[in-house]
């Protein structure tokens, strides 16, 4: 925010810029777009759309680590040309003239004033390539999606069918202008319906959230929103006294995507904000990517959010409801009905397409909005084929009820924990829940090739960074995966506020984390594994004390040393009634139990016996027993 445009100030730039870069001749070819801040980057962006070139726009790098990202799809993207403002016309020219393989790139700055006139400009065809969006990947293969003229034009119907903007409505925006949900569902669709758009630095509101919903409240904004973090952190920063000076009445359509969407999160934005005057209704979850320029679902009547609580860790695809919310359920959040002009089917893992409601597949899109592919690749695999007709494949998985999607999660980072299935933003949410100190959107858990158990890195909130019991705290973590999931992680990382790498959204990436977790390069407050390898000193006396007493009490030592660094709860957590089903040690776990017990103690314990004695005081009843049989058969093995 700080300059105002209208429309007409809008088009005299686009036409000035336009009228220049047609003077390069640069039609159909790439165009880096290198800019800090939206009011900077609005009229290039347009002028590339007026003029034919193939926009590509970039973040402003900022680091190593996103000037490695803009090198990177620099050179992917082929790009001849390279457009920027003045003041870094001569770093971000150096930078990649460098890196061309061919000839210098074209350096345009466009923050210069240019005549302006009655230029015209070429028309563009709906099959023409109008931009390329970058997504979120790895810095070594940039993946471009390629977006036609014809694909902006029906998704921006397709949005103004969803969201009901017209030319009274006012939308804020603070998310990234680079990227699909802050481009094409805010600059752009202000554009097209001809609507006030006002514009806010995503740093403002990470820094400070109240300023989202001030700005909301003061300028009547109806149409605002974003990735579900960001409900999250206004319920976290802001307080009620903050609240209650804001005027939420007029805020028609929050919406709510790009990551999923949290029941509990809905119900508690909706409470908390209702005195100013927030509308349940207001909440609307919807489902796109860019690979679909934008939307591809969205509820179109003026309701509060669908919700279903459903079966987790399912070994099947069918979809079970849950009476209630209890461990291994959770609560999906409906992403709407699938709009007019988009086709969704779902593939099964037999590569068939469901047939009837409640069935999980990989959700598959077809319409006028679909990207055509991706830059430069061998896009072949990323389509399913029906006949003539193509569907793009997602990899998103999902269920339809009721003619609604429901989203259930990334099939490339579902954790298959022995034979059940569990998506890692359900473990990172509870995580988040369980503990004050723990940031709330400060969780990463992923799996690693070493172990079948996933790793969970936690951000500790600043102010309890202090004198932090690291071994209690992954202690009341454990104990909460154990509960809600009913099993313990390989590893729990605990690591400082901002310490987990994110978009320029501020959305979590796993796969870095995943690269950074295996490369120990994360800074660590404490871990399960550190604690692990101090315990294991103890251990080894505790097993002296078994070999040396066999008695009744240095056998319950022993077992509750070895259950509690098996399951990582707390000594204090269970007394000797409790099972051990209830601590997490499901069959596998108790046959790798016993397999520790056995090889440390040199004796045979039968697994049968072990499920047969259920709590701890059966098992040292058993164990003790053994000992004894042993001793008395003068060492010889003996089986229970």
């Amino acid at each position: 925010m700080g300059s105002e445009w209208a429309f007409s100030d809008v088009w005299r730039n686009v036409a000035a810029l336009s009228q220049y870069l047609s003077t390069l001749h640069l039609k159909s070819q790439r165009a880096l777009l290198v800019y800090r801040d939206a009011g900077q980057f609005i009229i290039p962006f347009l002028a590339c759309l007026h003029e034919g070139i193939v926009a590509v726009p970039v973040p402003f790098p900022r680091g190593t680590k996103q000037l490695s990202r803009m090198v990177g799809i620099f050179m992917d993207a082929e790009a001849t040309a390279v457009m920027c403002c003045s003041g870094d016309f001569h770093l971000i020219g150096a930078i990649l003239a460098d890196k061309s393989e061919n000839s210098r790139p074209e350096i345009i700055f466009t923050d210069g004033e240019r005549a302006t006139g009655n230029y015209a400009g070429l028309e563009q065809k709906d099959n023409e390539t109008a931009f390329i969006q970058y997504t979120s990947g790895s810095t070594a293969e940039p993946k471009g999606v390629v977006i036609g003229q014809g694909q902006i034009m029906h998704n921006q119907q397709l949005i103004t069918q969803a969201f009901g903007c017209d030319g009274d409505s006012v939308i804020l925006s603070w998310l990234p202008f680079h990227h699909d949900m802050g481009l094409i569902g805010n600059i752009l669709h202000a554009v097209y319906t001809g609507c006030c758009c006002v514009l806010m630095p995503p740093m403002s509101f990470i820094q400070r959230p109240l300023l989202w919903l001030e700005n909301i409240s003061r300028l009547g904004v109806t149409h605002s929103g974003g990735p579900n973090f960001a409900y999250d952190l206004c319920l976290e920063k802001i307080s009620a006294e903050e609240r209650d000076k804001l005027n939420l009445s007029r805020w028609r359509v929050a919406y709510n995507g790009s990551e999923p969407v949290r029941e509990s999160t809905i119900r508690r934005f909706t409470d908390f904000f209702e005195p100013a005057g927030f509308e349940p209704g207001a909440f609307y979850p919807c489902y796109g990517l860019a690979e679909a320029t934008l939307i591809v679902s969205g509820s179109k009547e003026h309701r509060a959010p669908g919700f279903l609580t459903i079966g987790q860790g399912r070994e099947k695809e069918k979809i079970a409801f849950a009476d209630k919310p209890a461990p291994l359920t959770r609560t999906v959040v409906s992403a709407g009905k699938i709009l007019d002009g988009m086709e969704v089917k779902l593939l099964s893992d037999g590569g068939g397409t469901v047939s009837s409601d409640l069935e999980e597949g990989e959700i598959c899109i077809s319409g006028n909005s679909v990207s055509p592919g991706y830059w430069n690749k061998d896009n072949q695999s990323c389509y399913y084929f029906e006949g003539h007709r193509r569907f793009f494949r997602t990899g998103d998985q999902g269920f339809i009820y009721n003619n609604e999607l429901f989203i259930t999660g990334r099939i490339k980072e579902m954790l298959i924990i022995r034979g059940k299935n569990f998506f890692p933003y359900d473990i990172e949410y509870a995580i988040a829940c369980c503990d004050p100190r723990i940031e709330g959107n400060g969780v990463a858990v992923f799996s690693i090739e070493t172990d079948q158990l996933p790793v969970a890195v936690v951000e500790v909130k600043r102010t309890s960074v202090a004198g932090l019991d690291a071994a209690q705290l992954v202690g009341v973590i454990n104990d909460e995966i154990v509960a809600v999931f009913g099993f313990s992680p390989y590893d729990i990382v605990l690591v400082p506020p901002r310490e987990l790498p994110r978009t320029t959204s501020g959305k979590i990436r796993r796969t870095l984390c995943r690269e950074l977790y295996e490369e120990k390069s994360f800074m660590q407050l404490g871990s399960w594994q550190q604690l692990m390898n101090s315990r294991e000193e103890d251990n080894r006396h505790l097993l002296n004390m078994v070999m040396t007493r066999r008695d009744e009490e240095s056998v319950r030592n022993y077992l509750l040393d070895l259950i509690g660094r098996k399951t990582e709860v707390s000594k204090d957590a269970f007394d000797g009634e409790t099972e051990l089903a209830a601590l997490g040690i499901d069959s596998i776990g108790t046959i790798e139990l016993v397999n520790r017990i056995n090889t440390q103690l040199h004796i045979n314990l039968d697994v049968a016996d072990l499920f047969r004695a259920r709590t701890l005081n059966g098992m040292v009843n058993l164990i003790e027993k053994v000992l004894w049989l042993k001793s008395a058969g003068q060492g010889n093995e003996i089986t229970i």
